[in-house]
């Protein structure tokens, strides 16, 4: 009796400390296509988004999430660049390259690993916009 006792005694102290150890996270997604552009002519851009996690009203990480469509009639390798702008248009970071494959014609569906780059850097709380970069790689 005394085992069940002392192994509920330790399961809610185990719990109680990892609830203390919770941080406020709340994410905003911009989805607006004035905050991302594009530098191709290899791939359009079907659809992003801009994601801000914040932690306590303060930005700890910006997601640039983007899906594309193959211009090209041909399958290509591509290397994917994200440059986070502030809202004086200076440049905050270079981010990349993701490396994506994609055949002749193809429209990527979904949102992934693949198509995402990630900024939590210094300055992260200023970024304002974000530039693609596309470039064939051979």
């Amino acid at each position: 009796m005394k085992k069940i006792q002392f192994l509920i005694l330790i399961l809610i102290l185990l719990t109680i400390t990892n609830l203390c150890g919770c941080n406020e996270s709340e994410s905003i997604t911009v989805d607006q296509p004035n905050n991302i552009l594009i530098d191709s002519e290899l791939v359009d851009l079907i659809d992003g988004e801009l994601v801000f996690n914040k932690i306590k009203e303060v930005v700890k990480r910006v997601e640039v999430k983007y899906r594309f469509r193959n211009l090209q009639n041909k399958k290509i390798d591509l290397n994917v660049y994200a440059e986070f702008f502030d809202n004086q248009g200076n440049l905050i970071s270079k981010e990349g390259p993701k490396e994506i494959s994609l055949l002749p014609n193809y429209v990527e569906r979904s949102y992934g690993g693949a198509n995402t780059i990630i900024f939590s850097d210094v300055g992260v709380k200023n970024v304002d916009y974000v530039r693609l970069i596309v470039e064939e790689r051979f």
